[in-house]
């Protein structure tokens, strides 16, 4: 959200700015390339190229991250699916104790 207010404000300064320029000229001498350019076109021209550049550096961390976060919806959904297919099951029914022999006090142990 910050972001994008930060954009917004910097996207309406540089119209303003690109209004109250729009009659001044800049010489422009690149290599055989030397005729005056307006200057609004100048700092439109470098603003839309950053954008560009921004864009394209940022598209493919956004598309991995999409593919990432599918992934791992897909991951949540099948454990999801076999936390219900736990929860239905009956319970297990605990062993019975085991038995042991009771000797009375008068009985001799058998022996083997």
């Amino acid at each position: 959200m910050i972001r994008a207010i930060l954009f917004t404000i910097l996207f309406v300064i540089l119209f303003f700015f690109l209004i109250n320029n729009r009659d001044q000229a800049v010489q422009i001498q690149f290599l055989e390339f030397n005729k005056p350019v307006p200057l609004y076109l100048l700092f439109s021209g470098t603003f839309l190229s950053g954008l560009v550049a921004a864009i394209i550096l940022i598209f493919p961390g956004w598309i991995r991250l999409k593919l990432e976060t599918r992934r791992q919806k897909k991951e949540i959904d099948s454990l999801e699916e076999q936390i219900g297919a736990l929860r239905t099951l009956p319970e297990p029914t605990p062993p019975p104790p085991p038995v042991s022999p009771v000797l009375s006090q008068g009985d001799p142990p058998e022996t083997l």
